[in-house]
């Protein structure tokens, strides 16, 4: 008896060794609602820290542009030990 894709058994009948051809899988399959798109969250991440820029400048431009520009102050200075470390060490 021949099982289709011949994933079952093979022709010598339950004692021969079982075939390792065709697609099936014994193993339950993975539902999910959505699609998994890791890189999504940042997206809509990124898309609302934007919405909320151009909300905060429309409503008090000069506030916001003094909290803008210390967190970018603040991000370049973060990254100056690394600077060093990188002319320091060579590594890139």
């Amino acid at each position: 008896m021949t099982f289709p894709l011949g994933s079952l058994r093979s022709e010598g009948g339950p004692s021969a060794a079982p075939s390792k051809g065709g697609s099936y899988s014994r193993e339950p399959a993975r539902q999910s609602a959505a699609p998994h798109h890791p890189a999504g969250w940042r997206a809509q991440l990124l898309l609302l820290v934007t919405g909320v820029l151009w909300v905060a400048f429309g409503l008090d431009y000069t506030t916001t542009r003094t909290v803008y520009f210390t967190v970018a102050l603040l991000h370049v200075l973060a990254e100056v030990p690394l600077q060093r470390l990188v002319a320091i060490t060579g590594v890139s």
